[in-house]
């Protein structure tokens, strides 16, 4: 989704360079540190 690899995602979270929450062994980003990270520049649409 944010076009890097998991390694450096999970880098950048070690960090600090993006926030997130580790839940039950999988972390998990705010929608709003992903718009951060990406300067805004995505529009996603859930499909419900």
């Amino acid at each position: 989704m944010l076009g890097v690899a998991r390694v450096t995602v999970i880098k950048w979270i070690k960090t600090g360079k993006i926030t997130a929450y580790n839940v039950h062994g999988r972390w998990r980003i705010p929608y709003s540190e992903v718009e951060r990270v990406l300067g805004g520049a995505t529009k996603c649409r859930l499909r419900l």
